[in-house]
């Protein structure tokens, strides 16, 4: 592929593109800045998608368009907002020159997670450009998030009618959190400390198996009653049917189930008082085997995604390791 520069005949310049395979050349849509002369006859890349041009490079140098921001080259892009925040495309190289450099989105998983600060700043304004641009995210937070709420809530209401005709035995509730609460901050992100975000409208929210897992944790407590350890209570919810065994059987699957490896590699075991609980029919136990399920069977109770109803804020926030030990070291995060 070539680019062309040609004179028609009123003398006004035309740019085109010789691309293998086509007879004749593709004229350069108008939204592309004119090209320079140096570059006639210059070996080039044309991205195209049903027949229509999308991007071109020439020298590994993408053509901009028309309408597209000034770039610095330190990729520093002066946006809506007025700050003038270094920004870049943390996306493979073919995507990014696709999109091209005018690209801007109103998704605002894509604005936190991959239109983020890059450059080569120094090191004194390297704390500088993070605030900046965490200000930036928050304040088209405030914009981009709220409109979605009344179509979620009206699919959601939609959704909780259909289940209400079934089978099923529904209760919901609303609640407040007391503080500022993130959902998956432990999981991997370019930022260290990652959000859920709804894989469709990309808003946080707090996923059913979230919840169950809060809901399983205080069933554990109420279990232990201060005689067993949490973990293996944990262990013991999930533990398969025993009704057709012999109490023999019974005991060594108990206590196979509730063996809990510690980081220090020490092992332990269940209280025989446990042991015995479960061997005479715990009902507690069975009720909480009932809803959250085990190893041979699906738990009966549902647990469903948590939105938000009518408030939605996203604040930026400072998050300390109070516990370093507990992450090197693999001691427990209490406070001893």
């Amino acid at each position: 592929m070539s680019a062309i520069i040609r004179k028609g005949k009123k003398g006004k310049l035309i740019y085109e593109v010789q691309i293998d395979g086509l007879k004749h050349p593709m004229a350069i849509p108008s939204r592309f800045r004119p090209i320079d002369q140096r570059f006639n006859g210059r070996k080039c890349e044309v991205i195209r998608e049903k027949e229509q041009i999308l991007n071109i490079l020439i020298d590994g140098s993408e053509v901009s368009h028309k309408n597209s921001r000034k770039v610095s080259t330190d990729g520093s892009d002066r946006r809506r907002n007025g700050s003038n925040i270094p920004y870049c495309m943390k996306s493979p190289d073919d995507t990014r020159r696709c999109l091209g450099n005018d690209f801007r989105t109103d998704n605002f998983s894509l604005l936190l997670n991959h239109l983020i600060p890059c450059g080569k700043p120094t090191k004194s304004r390297n704390m500088e450009i993070r605030k900046d641009f965490f200000k930036a995210v928050e304040s088209k937070s405030s914009y981009l998030l709220p409109p979605l709420l009344p179509p979620l809530n009206s699919r959601y209401r939609s959704f909780i009618k259909m289940v209400m005709d079934e089978v099923f035995i529904l209760q919901s509730f609303n609640g407040t959190v007391d503080w500022r609460m993130a959902i998956g901050l432990g999981k991997e992100n370019v930022h260290e400390a990652s959000v859920t975000l709804h894989h469709v409208y990309r808003i946080p929210y707090i996923p059913g198996s979230a919840l169950k897992g809060i809901a399983r944790d205080a069933a554990v407590q109420e279990l232990i009653g201060g005689n067993e350890e949490s973990d293996i209570m944990d262990a013991l919810i999930s533990l398969s049917d025993l009704s057709n065994l012999d109490n023999e059987r019974k005991r060594k699957e108990i206590e196979k189930s509730g063996r809990v490896r510690r980081p220090d590699g020490t092992q332990i075991r269940p209280k025989v008082a446990t042991v015995m609980k479960i061997i005479n029919g715990w009902e507690k136990l069975r009720s909480a085997q009932r809803i959250f399920g085990g190893e041979t069977q699906s738990g009966q109770v549902l647990f469903l995604d948590a939105y938000p109803r009518d408030k939605l804020n996203i604040k930026t926030d400072i998050m300390n390791p109070h516990y370093p030990d507990y992450y090197s070291e693999c001691e427990p995060p209490a406070d001893w």
